[in-house]
């Protein structure tokens, strides 16, 4: 099983949701800039591809949300993505140019959208650890999808992964089988017990998307590891 390194593993993980989306357009370089400005331990981020093949970053299957556009991220191009305003002027960054913004400043989370996604995404990665020195704790490759984490897992062994979902013992067996060193659930539905028991299995938990401050205190005294917010600067 992937450990974090003694460096992190007794730390708590300050977590920028889509970079620092209560402030900026999320998904954005502008963004990820505000985020690290905030002080963040790790941006997330999410993972589509497009239908000239790149790995872009969007939650959304479509554009509706969170551009000028319409329609689905798999029938446009990465041309035609890039004319489309994300916020502010923003654009719809690649993943490459989303880390290259980052500059190893901090972690990234890469969260896997859509089945596919985990082949492109371990090779961008060996890219970046092999040729501009990044280090594998410098990354967390997260999912929904288990059978995207199994395939990324199986291409980059050395990553760590987390598994979202809901708290249950199946989430604890599945996130074991798949030797994940975190599980990731929105925070309404943690427990101190699920905390513990998942501490138990020797990973970590993180919980999203908290941004009031009674939450925020909620969480922290049921030990979780790492909070998911729009607001970082708050944690």
């Amino acid at each position: 099983m992937k450990i974090l390194s003694e460096t992190n593993q007794s730390k708590f993980l300050k977590i920028g949701h889509r970079g620092a989306m209560g402030y900026e357009p999320e998904n954005t370089i502008r963004s990820f800039q505000k985020a690290i400005e905030l002080g963040v331990d790790v941006i997330e981020l999410d993972v589509r591809i497009c239908k000239s093949g790149e790995v872009v970053v969007i939650h959304d299957d479509r554009v509706d949300g969170t551009t000028d556009g319409t329609g689905f991220v798999r029938d446009k191009t990465l041309e035609e993505l890039k004319k489309l305003d994300a916020g502010k002027g923003e654009k719809i960054p690649l993943l490459t140019e989303a880390l290259n913004a980052v500059q190893k400043s901090v972690m990234v989370d890469i969260d896997l959208k859509e089945n596919g996604t985990a082949g492109p995404v371990a090779e961008i990665i060996r890219r970046y650890i092999l040729e501009r020195h990044w280090n594998y704790d410098l990354f967390i490759v997260s999912s929904f999808l288990s059978d995207e984490l199994t395939v990324f897992t199986s291409l980059a062994p050395n990553v760590r992964i987390s598994l979202l979902g809901n708290p249950s013992p199946g989430l604890l067996l599945l996130g074991q089988k798949l030797s994940a060193t975190s599980l990731s659930a929105h925070h309404g539905t943690i427990t101190e017990d699920f905390v513990r028991e998942a501490h138990g299995k020797k990973m970590e938990v993180f919980v999203w998307t908290v941004n009031h401050e009674e939450d925020i205190a909620r969480m922290k005294t049921l030990g979780v590891d790492g909070i998911i917010s729009d607001f970082p600067n708050k944690l």
